[in-house]
């Protein structure tokens, strides 16, 4: 252990600093100095320069190091469907008279700050909150601020699509006004100039990532007349004292990351590493230093600059797959939009009852009893940190104590929110912290994939419906992307290396596509999970090296168009349709295929 920090008032939290989640369920904020195999190297002003075993540490953010979270000279911004000269942006202000400005991940606080200044007395922009992506693909939370007069119109999308007004009229002065959003994980508030103008509640459905959008254009058309232009400046994303910045995960991609396939039961994952934009990946932290992250996935050692990694969540060995309809992934009751159950402390309600303590399982109440720690004292600080301490006494300004896997703490009666104090408790019978992050990150071994009986009946609910839109890494690393290849027969064939029904089947879809021209057809044979290594090796065996394939990993791809058999295959006609589908394999799938494909092409009624 290193030495404490000076005897001086701690500083005000930043979003920059990094955050251990530790078995306690206590958090320490700090600085993450390294991480090796048998040690984690990290920096406090409670604790000093400490080594954490990375047994009992439940997960870790790395901090916001290369993000800039003020103005606009994060990296990650951009303009989307935008044509020369609608946007105009600088380090300090963006000019909007059209199109789209976005930033996939920088919703890294829990507070958005920035002034809007209209150029005209009319004109309207739509905020899309809490999205993953710039298009309506991906789910996001709107709010819509349109100008008209010297006054502001506030509202929100319905789920028709329809334009819901507040119902209050807001005035401003010279066209601007300071606009103030505030996120719990129930709500969002929009404050403007000071006073709340609409309460907006947050539905699982409608959040998908860390991102934020400025869209221009939205709600009335009469607020929507060419030529309007608005500036945005003084943007900032903050956090409240005593928050914990809000890590908004896709309730689908969590399901899918934790769902553990066939071929990675021998060796399952130990981490996931989760990107600023949401993005999962799922397999081994090796090391980490000031720079970089070194993490082994998809059977290669990968070094990725820290900037890109946002979180890395530890992961125990996989429960068996539940049995019932919850074990397919994707199929869990949706979880709440963001992975900590957070309330958000008023700075100037000192005197608040505290929110309601997260429900925690009885095997986490074992885990805890397995500290075999008495608890004095139970902490929030400004920065987000909690602690659970048996309490020895304040000395110069500070608070000292023992916690169970921190050890000595000496904490600034400056920096604290709220305390609890209690006789000794065990820990395991002390009141619940306020926040219990990632406790919930429990990864469950799939079932293995149904295999059909040979004359798999083809009938499926998605004839006639638009085929889900998809982009997939191939195995020589470039990019398949549905949408490149409308106006032609797209068959996709799902498939795995272990099913022998798929290596039966992959010959038959081959020759049955063979049969008709390249630029009418395309062939996509999408694997199930498997490593990049172990298909390729596969497909040297069977002299298959040719077949282009996609590597679905976390089997979103598949779960879109409802795989629930393997092999499963796919047509899509040129209009983007589903037009056959046919599960297993059976000996006349060549000539089925073959009747499908001709059909489509020469416009007769399909089979």
């Amino acid at each position: 252990r290193g030495a404490f920090g000076g005897n001086e008032s701690d500083p005000p939290a930043t979003l920059g600093q990094a955050r251990l989640y530790l078995d306690t369920d206590e958090i320490l904020t700090g600085t993450l100095v390294s991480i090796e195999p048998e040690k984690i190297l990290f920096e406090s002003r409670i604790t000093g320069r400490i080594e954490v075993d990375p047994v009992k540490v439940r997960a870790i953010d790395t901090g916001t190091a290369g993000r800039v979270l003020a103005g606009f000279r994060d990296p990650e911004w951009e303009e989307i469907e935008a044509t020369e000269d609608e946007i105009t942006l600088t380090p300090e202000s963006a000019t909007l008279r059209g199109g789209t400005l976005g930033n996939p991940s920088i919703l890294l606080g829990d507070r958005i700050r920035f002034q809007a200044d209209w150029q005209e007395t009319y004109g309207a922009m739509t905020l899309r909150l809490f999205a993953s992506g710039p298009d309506a693909s991906h789910p996001s939370t709107d709010v819509i601020i349109a100008a008209q007069g010297n006054r502001l119109f506030i509202g929100k999308l319905n789920e028709s699509g329809a334009f819901s007004f507040s119902g209050d009229q807001i005035p401003i002065t010279n066209n601007r006004a300071t606009i103030d959003l505030v996120a719990t994980a129930e709500s969002v508030a929009v404050n403007i100039n000071g006073k709340t103008a609409l309460s907006l509640k947050i539905e699982s459905e409608n959040v998908s990532g860390n991102g934020l959008y400025f869209k221009m254009g939205g709600g009335w058309q009469g607020w929507n007349q060419a030529g309007s232009t608005i500036v945005i400046s003084d943007f900032r994303v903050e956090s409240t004292p005593g928050s914990v910045p809000l890590r908004i995960i896709d309730p689908r991609a969590k399901a899918n990351a934790l769902a553990i396939p066939r071929t990675m039961r021998d060796r399952p994952p130990t981490h996931l590493l989760i990107a600023p934009n949401g993005d999962l990946l799922r397999g081994t932290l090796e090391s980490a230093n000031a720079d970089s992250v070194r993490f082994h996935a998809n059977g290669a050692s990968l070094e990725i600059p820290r900037a890109r990694v946002s979180s890395l969540v530890r992961l125990r060995p996989p429960s068996p797959a539940p049995s019932g309809s919850a074990s397919k992934p994707g199929e869990k009751d949706a979880p709440r939009p963001f992975d900590e159950e957070e309330e958000t402390i008023d700075p100037e309600e000192e005197a608040a009852d505290p929110p309601a303590a997260p429900v925690v399982d009885e095997e986490h109440q074992r885990l805890l009893a397995a500290y075999d720690f008495k608890v004095t004292h139970q902490l929030v600080l400004r920065d987000g940190t909690r602690l659970r301490l048996d309490g020895e006494g304040v000395e110069e300004g500070r608070l000292t104590g023992t916690s169970a896997i921190l050890g000595k703490c000496r904490v600034s009666l400056e920096q604290i929110r709220r305390i609890d104090r209690t006789p000794p408790k065990p820990m395991e019978e002390a009141a619940p912290l306020d926040l219990v992050a990632f406790h919930d990150w429990h990864p469950v071994l799939t079932p293995d994939p149904a295999i059909p009986e040979e004359g798999g009946e083809p009938l499926s609910p998605l004839i006639g419906t638009e085929a889900p839109a998809f982009e997939l890494s191939l195995l020589d690393d470039s990019t398949f992307s549905l949408a490149e290849h409308r106006g032609k027969v797209v068959v996709l064939d799902f498939w795995a290396t272990w099913c022998g029904p798929c290596i039966k089947a992959m010959p038959e879809v081959m020759g049955a596509i063979a049969a008709f021209p390249p630029d009418a057809v395309t062939f996509l044979a999408v694997n199930q999970g498997e490593t990049p290594p172990l298909i390729s090796g596969f497909l040297e065996t069977r002299e298959w090296q040719d077949t282009p394939v996609a590597l679905d990993f976390n089997l979103k791809v598949s779960q879109s168009y409802e795989v629930d058999a393997i092999p499963h295959t796919v047509v899509i006609d040129p209009e983007g349709k589903i037009a056959w589908v046919h599960s297993g394999f059976s000996p006349d799938l060549k000539a089925k295929l073959f009747e499908a494909i001709a059909s489509i092409l020469s416009g007769a009624p399909r089979p």
